[in-house]
């Protein structure tokens, strides 16, 4: 799952560096690869990444030592800049459990579906390490757990619904009808 999410975050960035670079022009060929590859490493190995722009084996340190660091390439470093800076905003967003997340983690304990592993001693004294479903009161958690969730999400659009019948009130009210 993790590898899943970092594969995401390298796929956005590669469609957002691509509409960043759109209008470059085709004499920049070499630096839009260089930063395509540097995004796809992660932003962690820029002399490889120059390699895979078509640099030179010998030169391709130096050229990405260039295109991160010379003023020469500032339009490069601006786009690795807004790159570097969205890769670490999704890293986040996509680090933290979302609600839909919890909801199902939650629903698959409650039908037992999710799994733990627990020592398990046999008549004969021999203890195992075995794969055992939820426990009823682990379940009962779960269940308690999503209806919480489901009714302060059902809360949330009651109280979403009042509102709107209040402003349209007002409005009625204001506009004299």
């Amino acid at each position: 799952m993790v590898i899943d999410r970092h594969q995401q975050i390298i796929d956005e960035l590669t469609s957002d560096a691509i509409k960043l670079m759109s209008d470059w022009p085709s004499a920049r060929e070499k630096q839009k690869q260089f930063i395509l590859a540097y995004v796809s490493s992660g932003f962690k190995n820029a002399t490889e990444a120059a390699r895979q722009a078509g640099y030179s084996e010998k030169t391709s340190k130096s050229i990405a030592n260039q295109l991160l660091t010379k003023l020469d390439f500032f339009h490069v470093q601006e786009v690795i800049k807004i790159l570097k800076a969205n890769f670490e905003k999704r890293s986040t967003e996509l680090s933290i459990a979302s609600l839909v997340e919890i909801k199902q983690f939650h629903t698959r304990v409650l039908r037992g579906e999710e799994t733990d592993f627990e020592v398990v001693t046999s008549v004969d004294g021999t203890a195992s390490i075995e794969e055992v479903p939820p426990r009823i009161k682990e379940r009962q958690k779960s269940a308690d757990s999503l209806v919480k969730m489901l009714s302060d999400s059902e809360n949330v659009n009651r109280t979403e619904l009042a509102l709107d019948k209040l402003f349209n009130k007002l409005e009625e009210e204001i506009n004299g009808n």
